[in-house]
């Protein structure tokens, strides 16, 4: 069933959003995301109104339509929950993964070498977690991580932004693949922990704040 017009134009202004082509704090207005996206203000409005729901614009008194500000507090909160999470799940992994599993995750990272930009890198990442969700036995973890997924990418993206973090998030990836491949459950584990506390420590060092 094809999409609508207000379902074309919330997909495409909230991967605008969630990719961070539009900043956290911008104001925007019906009229010039009009002029954008090429279409009348209605569907700009309905898609606006569902972003709203959504928590990713927020309507100030006075100020208008806002891109709703990354909280770094919520960020904290998030990565605490990565890190209880994500190093069990590929702990578990580790000792599940499948040689087709491997060839897979392999051909991403391959992928990932021949050009390593944010795309690819962010492609090469969702394989290599839901691979880990998938492999780990637990299908509430992916549905608990899923569920704050767009604050997640966005934060990453902050993240990379923030403290050139591209080549030293790739360099971790790799780490935490070479575990997998192994099937080495304690060096999956620690070194999903370390990819995860080193985000942490990202935004701590560059913001200097701390997010305990």
């Amino acid at each position: 069933m094809a999409e609508t017009l207000t379902e074309r134009v919330y997909r495409m202004l909230r991967e605008d959003i969630v990719n961070l082509r539009m900043k956290p704090g911008d104001q925007i207005s019906e009229v010039k995301l009009a002029e954008i996206y090429n279409v009348s203000r209605g569907p700009i409005r309905n898609a606006v109104q569902k972003l709203q729901q959504e928590n990713l614009v927020v309507v100030k008194p006075q100020v208008g339509t806002i891109i709703t500000p990354i909280s770094f507090e919520k960020a904290g909160d998030i990565l605490e929950i990565r890190l209880l999470l994500e190093p069990h799940a590929a702990e578990i992994a580790a000792k599940h993964i499948q040689e087709e599993d491997i060839e897979f995750l392999e051909k991403k990272f391959e992928e990932l070498n021949s050009s390593e930009d944010r795309e690819k890198l962010f492609e090469t990442d969702i394989a290599l977690h839901q691979t880990i969700w998938r492999l780990c036995g637990n299908k509430e973890i992916p549905n608990i991580i899923n569920g704050y997924r767009d604050e997640i990418q966005r934060i990453r993206l902050s993240t990379i932004d923030l403290a050139n973090r591209l080549v030293p998030t790739v360099t971790e990836m790799k780490k935490i693949f070479e575990a997998l491949k192994a099937r080495n459950p304690e060096g999956a584990r620690e070194s999903m922990y370390a990819h995860i506390l080193n985000i942490k420590n990202a935004i701590e060092a560059v913001l200097n704040i701390n997010l305990e």
